[in-house]
């Protein structure tokens, strides 16, 4: 290993770069990153984590709507292109 650092620190003081410190220590590990993620936010998530999903029993893969005051209930969503006259093309 010193043989190593030796070779290393040789060719980085050739391109002109400081040589490492080597004090026969393994590298530290580096450190965990902070996570300065608003306690607001934080708070929001978790409670996010406990809300329940309401699915159909007939039809698993549909998805509960709501839109205003409107009726809750189990529908799809499909996105579709028209022409200029209103025909589904796609």
């Amino acid at each position: 290993a010193r043989e190593l650092m030796e070779e290393v620190n040789a060719d980085r003081q050739a391109h002109g770069k400081k040589p490492f410190d080597d004090d026969g220590q393994p590298p530290a590990p580096p450190k965990k990153r902070r996570d300065n993620t608003s306690k607001k936010k934080l708070a929001r998530r978790k409670k996010e984590k406990l809300r329940t999903v309401k699915r159909s029993v007939t039809d698993p893969d549909s998805g509960l709507f709501v839109k205003g005051e409107h009726k809750r209930q189990f529908a799809y969503e499909a996105h579709t292109a028209c022409d200029k006259h209103g025909f589904v093309l796609e």
